[in-house]
């Protein structure tokens, strides 16, 4: 994750979101469902994704 509040964590991507998704700050973008290696499941923007491994 590129972007608080999970900056710097490692997850895996569960469901790509159709469409635009309307996100807590309430702009509009691209998302996915992130589980991270805690266990805890975030809709995350795709911009805040980055590839690793």
């Amino acid at each position: 994750m590129r972007r608080p509040p999970a900056l710097g964590m490692i997850g895996s991507i569960v469901l790509l979101k159709p469409g635009l998704t309307t996100l807590p700050s309430g702009l509009r973008a691209f998302a996915a469902e992130v589980k991270l290696e805690n266990g805890e499941t975030v809709v995350a923007p795709l911009v805040n994704l980055e590839v690793v491994g």
